[in-house]
């Protein structure tokens, strides 16, 4: 993914997470829609990543068992820090699958 000139990666075995939000649509909209478009290469307006950065937030709240869940944790901080850079700054998203 890129943004603004920064990169970040949903690496191979992070697709779990994107699962998690898509086994609850309703409450992960934007993060179910990575999901769904994860392998067609989306792209994403500035809103949809500030809204992402919301849903992340809560998603590791509900399933980061208060940090202990360290790949989640991890994972979900890189994201974050991306789609926050997207957001605050007006950039669009564009995805490349492998």
């Amino acid at each position: 993914m890129s943004a603004g000139g920064r990169e970040e990666s949903i690496r191979h075995g992070e697709e779990y997470v994107l699962q998690m939000a898509a086994d609850d649509a309703a409450r992960y909209p934007q993060l179910h829609a990575l999901w769904c478009a994860f392998f067609d290469d989306p792209r994403f307006s500035p809103q949809q990543a500030g809204a992402m950065v919301h849903e992340l937030i809560e998603l590791l709240d509900r399933h980061g068992n208060g940090g202990r869940e360290r790949g989640l944790t991890y994972a979900v901080l890189r994201w974050l820090a991306f789609f926050s850079h997207a957001a605050r700054g007006g950039h669009e998203i564009e995805t490349n699958s492998d």
